[in-house]
Formats: structure tokens, sequence, C-alpha cells
């Protein structure tokens, strides 16, 4: 469940920095008059197709991520022993294991 759960947690850390590179290098390319994929000049077309390929890159992460998250999650309580409680009030989950 921990290595599960680890590998969660790298997969969204590493979606979200190939996110922001990617917003940033679209940044760029809109500053150069890129619209889309269709670019004025070479100085624009570098960080648009670089900014769709990080893109790509963070989506796929933070899938792994979510799947590794999820997975842990499962795994956690699957393995649960007798002295693991869950509690439900308003605003709050409480999640209590003794081993």
């Amino acid at each position: 469940a921990a290595v599960s759960g680890g590998i969660g947690v790298v997969g969204i850390v590493t979606g979200a920095l190939f996110g922001l590179a990617s917003k940033s290098k679209r940044d760029l390319a809109k500053a150069h008059g890129c619209v889309g994929a269709v670019c004025p000049d070479e100085q624009g077309l570098a960080p648009a197709q670089s900014a769709y390929h990080d893109g790509n890159i963070s989506t796929a992460a933070f899938v792994i991520g979510a799947l590794g998250l999820a997975g842990g999650v499962g795994l956690w309580f699957a393995a649960s022993s007798p002295e693991t409680q869950v509690g439900f009030t308003p605003g709050m989950l409480e999640l209590r294991r003794s081993w």
C-alpha cells in the first residue's frame, strides 16, 4: 500500500511540474503570436511543440498518480485489520489504525 501510494504521490507531483512547464511554454508561444499549433515563426513553434509534449507527459503522470493513490488506498483498506477505524462527522473524515 505504501509503495503504491508513493508512486501515486510521485505521479501527481510529476504531473504538476510538467503541467506548469507546459503552461509556461504555451504562454511563451502565445507571446510569439501562436494560436494553437499555428505559429508565424520558428521562435514560437518550438515552445508550442514543447508545451504540447509536456502537457501529454503531465496528463499521463496525473493518470498514473491517481491510479497509484487509488491502488494504495484500496490495498490499505483491503489489508486492514480489526484495529482500523473509519469515522465520518460533518466536514471531517477520520481514519485510525493501530499496528
